[in-house]
């Protein structure tokens, strides 16, 4: 791709699975009253054919980003927090690959490029816990190695927010659960 395209591209925020699940959503478990840590998980994101590639990822406290630009054009990757503070905002000239930055505020965390490509959007959640993952373009996700006990899970989306359910994990077998983001009606 010599440039971007001068009309926005489709919007990602919102992919509906062949089963009717829904992609990209991370879900975290809270309340797991284990020894395990998050250990860090480097992430990397990529600018792409105008677009921040994957829209949504998951990791943990601690991790590295770093910023990649497989266009040829000018991107930047402004960070902001939940509550629309910059975390920070790098420029990424076409074929260049950014600093590695720390990951160091829990929750997500929003790109924007401030190039001129108003469309382009990410996200990066950031768990303070091992067991976290982002649903697949299906809406299915697995977490591994949870101890037995019950929990919330919890699931967020950049345009529906979050939603929780409970889950009871039983040693040894696999537990199942749905995240319902229809509306409700009233």
């Amino acid at each position: 791709m010599q440039g971007c395209p001068t009309a926005p591209l489709p919007d990602p925020g919102v992919v509906i699975g062949q089963d009717h699940g829904l992609a990209n959503a991370v879900v975290y478990l809270t309340g797991v009253k284990s020894d395990a840590r998050p250990g860090a998980h480097d992430v990397t994101l990529d600018q792409k054919d105008c677009r921040f590639m994957p829209h949504v990822q998951a990791t943990t406290l601690g991790s590295k980003l770093t910023v990649k630009n497989s266009d040829t054009v000018l991107h930047t990757a402004h960070a902001r927090s939940a509550s629309a503070q910059t975390l920070f905002n790098v420029a990424t000239p076409g074929g260049l690959t950014s600093q590695a930055q720390a990951l160091t505020t829990a929750g997500p965390i929003a790109f924007t490029c401030d190039a001129g490509h108003t469309w382009m959007s990410a996200y990066v959640y950031v768990s303070d816990q091992p067991y976290v993952t982002v649903t697949d373009a299906n809406g299915a996700f697995s977490i591994s190695d949870v101890p037995a006990g019950t929990y919330t899970l919890k699931s967020w989306h950049e345009k529906f927010g979050e939603r929780s359910a409970k889950l009871t994990v039983v040693a040894g077998k696999p537990a199942k659960v749905s995240v319902d983001y229809k509306p409700s009606s009233k």
